[in-house]
């Protein structure tokens, strides 16, 4: 790459330069795909899954994928300089110790080291720890207590899809008493911190997930005499090869993926895609128009039985809306959207009414979440779909998510936060887009006051970074520039009405200076979140599509 970026200092060179790049994540299907990767070990998981099958060099390639992942301190985070993350270093340090490596070599004392000084195995999320049950690395009987069957309704839509496939592998452990997977002198044992307890279930707590999983294990015994066990996706075939993945085909005795990927996004990608190409391709939005469920939204990946997803469905109804000008929406995605707006005015991703955990004292972690709260970002995304298939911004539902985003800013410095992408840059992206597109004033204090906190955060390198430590911290906590924030903070700031100040003119530099020769630029650290703080994740084709968008959003403007 030149010093001035493979497009020079024209926008429209790195525009036609980076459509070039979107070639390479097309998938044959027709839609687009960006190879999603985390820093957790989730390999450790799929290697768990396909004991004992799996043959020493997969096992062992696994191992070398997930010590290329070890933080230099010498343990596994959930992000890159992250701090130690006790579920994802006991996976690791079980993935490795599987594949041969000694408890006494040096990485593996050091990651030890970490774990028992982080509390132990006991200390490792709940998650985490009903896996290993499965494999009776950690004592069953000690399983946290969780919602019974008859309240998962009132968990968010990954929560039930994660204790759907849990609670049949556990039955059908309890009910066949099928040995582990393991080798049967594998242990963790020293793991355990001998001066903590195992965490018992919370006494007093109705119901839990011993209780399920022996409803579950007479269910099996004599099916047809006990009430409908969980459903399962009946067909899993068109499912990517994602940890939920994994445990569902387990539990229905498929056989299981020799691959992990930590998410796949697929209709997600295409909108974004079709949104910043220069000419979306008709075969594009074809594609993503089948990818609806069937009187709902976009899933968050392909199977139908998937619930339908906000960000999905606002940016698809987008999309689509850009690509074939001269077709309505999809009806039932537009009614879907509408219908999933909140009380207070906001749009959470799947379900309503969820904004508060069903038992707060229970830490559900990653897709143990236990809330679906309304989100800012979400409801800038909203806002801007519903605008875009022709809702008039004097509509109810549009001034209520208004008021929403004017409410949630109120509490903050000026940014608005996100739960899907890292966090306060991504969230005041698209609050602001979104009350552009509701025909907000941009002189207005509320656009004012964020335009300002945007600017105050830039990098001296022209760009705008964003650590994922912003979640734990509630606040913002600036990182080395990542191509797609800083596309975020530009398009954020355009919405606002500030096309021509030093800073945009500094992001512009940054972004054009920044493209590599293949038209892409690299994305240097994760910028998403999947349930968080479950797993942060690195999608290579944000770093294509964001800055595409902005460049064009920041020339657009000024002309």
């Amino acid at each position: 790459m030149s010093e001035a970026g493979a497009g020079g200092d024209s926008p429209s060179t790195a525009i036609y330069l980076a459509a070039a790049a979107l070639v390479r994540f097309e998938s044959p299907g027709g839609g687009w795909a960006g190879s999603i990767g985390a820093h957790a070990p989730i390999e450790a998981l799929a290697a768990l899954c396909r004991l004992p099958r799996i043959d020493s060099g997969a096992l062992d390639q696994a191992a070398q994928a997930v010590l290329g992942r070890l933080e230099p301190r010498g343990f596994f985070a959930l992000f890159p300089g992250g701090p130690v993350d006790t579920g994802a270093s006991v996976l690791g340090y079980a993935l490795l110790k599987l594949a041969g490596l000694s408890a006494t070599a040096e990485p593996m004392e050091r990651l030890r080291g970490h774990i028992l000084e982080a509390g132990g195995i006991q200390a490792a999320d709940p998650y985490t720890r009903l896996i290993l049950a499965l494999f009776q690395l950690y004592p069953g009987e000690h399983l946290p207590a969780l919602p019974a069957q008859r309240e998962w309704r009132r968990l968010p839509a990954w929560a039930r899809a994660q204790l759907a496939p849990l609670s049949h592998l556990h039955a059908r452990h309890i009910a066949a008493a099928q040995p582990r997977r393991t080798p049967p002198d594998f242990t963790l044992a020293e793991l355990v911190r001998a001066d903590r307890p195992f965490s018992d279930p919370r006494p007093g707590v109705e119901g839990g997930l011993r209780n399920t999983f022996s409803k579950l294990a007479g269910w099996l015994a004599a099916p047809g005499k006990q009430d409908t066990p969980p459903t399962l996706p009946s067909d899993t075939a068109a499912l990517a090869p994602t940890p939920g993945l994994l445990l569902t085909r387990l539990a229905m005795g498929q056989p299981v993926p020799d691959t992990c990927l930590p998410s796949v996004l697929p209709n997600r990608d295409t909108a974004l895609a079709l949104l910043a190409h220069p000419s979306p391709p008709p075969k594009a939005a074809a594609w993503l128009r089948t990818r609806t469920l069937p009187g709902a939204g976009w899933p968050r990946q392909f199977a139908a039985e998937l619930h339908s997803h906000t960000e999905e469905t606002a940016l698809a109804l987008q999309a689509l809306r850009r690509a074939q000008p001269d077709e309505d929406p999809p009806a039932g995605a537009l009614a879907w959207l509408r219908q999933l707006q909140g009380r207070d005015g906001g749009w959470a991703a799947c379900d309503t009414g969820l904004g508060i955990p069903l038992r707060p004292d229970l830490p559900f972690p990653g897709p143990f979440a236990a809330a679906d709260p309304a989100c800012p970002a979400l409801t800038g995304m909203a806002l801007e779909a519903l605008t875009a298939c022709g809702v008039p911004q004097d509509d109810a539902a549009v001034q209520r998510g208004v008021e929403f985003l004017v409410r949630t800013q109120l509490m903050r410095d000026g940014s608005w936060t996100s739960r899907w992408g890292v966090y306060s840059i991504h969230g005041t992206c698209f609050a602001l887009r979104g009350l552009r597109a509701a025909g907000f004033d941009d002189h207005d204090a509320v656009v004012l006051r964020a335009g300002e906190w945007l600017r105050s955060c830039q990098n001296a390198d022209g760009g705008w970074g964003e650590s994922p430590a912003s979640v734990e911290a509630g606040e913002f906590i600036e990182a080395p520039s990542h191509p797609a924030q800083t596309a975020w903070a530009l398009l954020g700031l355009v919405a606002g009405g500030d096309a021509a100040s030093e800073s945009v003119r500094r992001g512009l530099d940054f972004l054009l200076g920044s493209q590599g020769p293949d038209g892409a630029w690299e994305s240097p650290s994760t910028s998403l979140m999947h349930v968080p703080p479950a797993l942060f994740l690195n999608n290579p084709l944000d770093a294509v599509v964001f800055p595409m968008l902005a460049i064009r959003a920041v020339r657009e403007a000024r002309s």
